[in-house]
């Protein structure tokens, strides 16, 4: 009996995360001062929902990084979504960058890249910067209107030295 409550705890708890509703998740970049950082907005959900507007709240540190724009990805080009982007003043709290990310179709919107966030990194950031970026607030309704439980993963930027190279992953790229 001792061994079984356990085991049944943990399975509970892998059973209640597979049926979360939908995931909105900024991805990650490594970019060096002065250029530009493309994080992916990705979608995951089950069938079951049929998801047609998303919602955002992204915020970020304006001093070492600034929106530059939103460039639809496969998901949202293919539901012919609609996406606008708004910065907003965060409040008490200078430092944070506050960006409004509004999604809409008329038909759901399948699973995958929504978007990439573009943002200019500052050229005097330093190397091996790690720049986070909090998804704090993510709204989902799906097609017929109703509200959708939402969460996701916040995105980062790490700030890399301007003279190391890059390599492609052998096995991605074969």
């Amino acid at each position: 009996m001792a061994l079984a409550l356990p085991l049944w705890l943990a399975t509970t708890g892998v059973q209640a995360q597979g049926k979360s509703g939908v995931t909105v998740d900024v991805g990650v970049d490594n970019t060096p001062p002065g250029k530009q950082a493309f994080l992916p907005v990705t979608l995951s959900t089950t069938d079951d929902f049929r998801t047609a507007h998303i919602s955002l709240e992204i915020s970020f540190p304006g001093k070492l990084i600034s929106f530059r724009e939103a460039i639809k990805g496969s998901a949202a080009e293919s539901a012919g979504a609609e996406i606008k982007t708004r910065l907003k003043d965060s409040g008490d709290n200078a430092e944070q960058s506050l960006l409004q990310v509004e999604m809409s179709a008329t038909e759901a919107i399948s699973q995958g890249e929504l978007l990439k966030l573009a943002f200019e990194v500052a050229k005097d950031a330093a190397a091996y910067t790690v720049i986070k970026l909090k998804n704090s607030k993510q709204k989902v309704r799906s097609v017929d209107g109703k509200t959708l439980e939402a969460r996701g993963m916040d995105g980062v930027i790490t700030v890399i030295p301007p003279d190391v190279p890059l390599y492609g992953c052998f096995f991605y790229m074969h």
